[in-house]
Order: structure tokens, then sequence, then C-alpha cells
């Protein structure tokens, strides 16, 4: 299923504008599929998958922080 900017950050749990933020700033973030020119749409799978990859980035992190 396909997710506009505004699903996609209520899923992420960020506002919309941030978004573009993301995309631009962040080579991990899935890129968005096109289905009209101007409207970017991402896949709810890749969002997701992004997602957990970096909540887990976060707590390896946190553990390592912890060890210290």
């Amino acid at each position: 299923m396909f997710l506009n900017q505004i699903e996609v950050g209520r899923r992420i749990g960020v506002g919309k504008n941030s978004i573009g933020y993301i995309v631009k700033n962040d080579p991990t973030f899935p890129k968005p599929v096109y289905l009209t020119p101007s409207r970017p749409q991402w896949l709810d799978t890749a969002i997701d998958a992004w997602a957990l990859e970096r909540s887990n980035a976060a707590q390896k992190n946190s553990r390592k922080g912890r060890a210290a």
C-alpha cells in the first residue's frame, strides 16, 4: 500500500514538512515513488522497515552507552 507525506509523517511521528527534510538528508530513508509528478508516495513496507532499523540502531547505541 502507498502512503502520502501526511501518512508517512503520522507513521513515523513527524510533521509533513519534516518528511522533505528527512528525504534530503537521510540517505537511508526510502525513496519516494511518483504516481503523479507532484505527489510523492512511499511503500508502507519500506517505511516500516526503515523505522524498525532506526529503532534497532537506537537501542544498540543506547546499550553501548550503558556499558561504557
